[in-house]
């Protein structure tokens, strides 16, 4: 048996997991984090984010992993 996954799969699984990386090691709460991936897992989507600033660097720690 082969389980076969795209392209846009594979790299939205990656992206998850970076963004969720930078995400534990931008949040000092812990109690925050574990909320925030509480969250996500029930919506079975990205982690939420209340923050701006803190959005606003997950995006710059993105777009340099990116490059």
């Amino acid at each position: 048996m082969r389980i076969q996954i795209s392209k846009g799969v594979a790299v939205l699984i990656v992206t998850n997991i970076i963004s969720g990386l930078a995400a534990v090691s931008l949040f000092k709460d812990k109690r925050k984090l574990e909320k925030a991936v509480d969250k996500s897992n029930k919506d079975n989507s990205y982690l939420i984010v209340e923050n701006e600033d803190l959005m606003s660097e997950l995006a710059r720690e993105h777009c340099k992993r990116k490059q």
